[in-house]
């Protein structure tokens, strides 16, 4: 009885107690035990797929970033070479320009100083000399008095004396551009800026090139009067070219000429005239510049000295008539491919269809009319206009010594 009562006694129930919870609490602990462990374990397993999925993630994202700035920049680059298109100076090879011989040689020896300064003088020296607006030419006059083919007979020649100087035989050094006003103008908001820096950029960032001419014709229509602009998106479009006149921001030794052309100066707002530095007025040719051109064209025909009478006579209706070279060389294009005749019937032809066309507008209205519309055919043959036309002077025929080095025929 009495061992019986030791075992149900208070203190015995205690220990038994006491027992069994620490049995319990091991073995809890062992289970908590290797839970933590396996808990730990899968935490630190996620903390690494975790990193891994985001470094993962952010490698992605930069190459695609990357990928996408690389889509961005080629579309640029083919939009820009789409959009301006750049002639190498070989491609004018077979145009021909009759007069205005000191007027190219001036202009080429010019061009030829300036890149040659830009070679030899350093920054300092060469800012001193030339201002931002040498290079920068403008072509004025009325419609039909060779302003572009100037420009195109201009680059071939130019090109002409490099390939002179250095020794080389048709190796293209000058390039040009050839922009309308249309390529540039842009109705959303900052793409006219935007293709007016990609313009110049592009001229720019050839190397290939000794150097790159950019010519606009009709620049009027770019360049009005600023006070007459009804949106500031015109205005700021403007000025961001008249900094590129300018030389802002641009490295004044990159060898881009800039040809401007138009038959309205008065129309052009005066900021762009007076960063024109280099100034040309193309007037309507004289008798004597008349006599040269037919002179020029007929020396293969072989005629007799009653026929070469005939150039004098011909010469005199076209001053009298006020008509442009534009309209002289298509008259005489006219003549030249008719069926195959003898050099004396084209003589008469050229007579016949030089009275024919130069009487056929009477009304006092034609000129200022297809004037207005760039028609120089019918604008410069109205006997009735009013307007009164500079004509080429005998100076244009002289050869200022300073310049005789330079070429202005290429022998053919």
């Amino acid at each position: 009885m009495e061992s019986v009562k030791k075992q149900n006694s208070p203190l015995n129930n205690n220990v038994i107690k006491t027992r069994n919870l620490s049995k319990n609490e091991e073995k809890n602990s062992l289970q908590n035990s290797f839970l933590g462990r396996f808990y730990r374990a899968f935490y630190v397993l996620y903390c690494i797929v975790g990193f891994l999925v985001t470094l993962g993630s952010l490698y992605l994202l930069i190459c695609f970033y990357a990928y996408f700035k690389k889509f961005l920049q080629s579309n640029n680059l083919n939009k820009n070479e789409s959009q301006f298109l750049f002639n190498k100076a070989g491609e004018f090879k077979n145009i021909k320009y009759y007069g205005y011989k000191k007027t190219f040689q001036t202009v080429i020896f010019s061009m030829m100083n300036i890149i040659k300064s830009s070679k030899n003088l350093s920054d300092k020296e060469f800012s001193a000399r030339y201002d931002c607006t040498a290079r920068n030419y403008l072509f004025y006059g009325p419609p039909g008095t060779g302003k572009t083919l100037f420009v195109k007979r201009l680059v071939y020649l130019l090109n002409y004396n490099f390939n002179d100087k250095f020794k080389t035989t048709n190796k293209d050094y000058v390039r040009i551009c050839f922009v309308s006003p249309n390529q540039l103008e842009d109705k959303f908001i900052g793409e006219t800026e935007k293709n007016i820096k990609n313009l110049f950029k592009e001229a720019r960032d050839d190397k290939d090139y000794t150097a790159t001419i950019i010519f606009i014709d009709e620049i009027d229509s770019f360049f009005g009067d600023r006070k007459l602009d009804t949106t500031i998106h015109s205005s700021k479009s403007k000025t961001e070219f008249l900094n590129f006149l300018s030389g802002v921001n641009e490295d004044r030794k990159k060898n881009v000429f800039f040809i401007g052309a138009t038959n309205l100066i008065t129309r052009i707002d005066d900021a762009f005239v007076r960063r024109m530095e280099n100034r040309y007025e193309f007037g309507l040719p004289s008798k004597l510049e008349i006599i040269n051109i037919l002179m020029a064209v007929t020396k293969d025909w072989n005629l007799d000295k009653i026929y070469q009478s005939c150039i004098d006579y011909i010469s005199e209706i076209f001053e009298y008539r006020k008509t442009s070279q534009a309209i002289i060389m298509a008259i005489i294009k006219k003549v030249m491919l008719t069926q195959p005749i003898s050099n004396e019937e084209k003589m008469d032809k050229l007579i016949n269809t030089v009275l024919s066309v130069n009487s056929k507008l009477k009304k006092k209205d034609d000129y200022e009319n297809n004037t207005s519309q760039g028609h120089s055919w019918f604008g410069m043959n109205n006997s009735n206009r009013k307007e009164v036309i500079t004509p080429f002077s005998l100076s244009d025929f002289e050869v200022d010594e300073s310049q005789s080095n330079i070429l202005t025929d290429d022998g053919e």
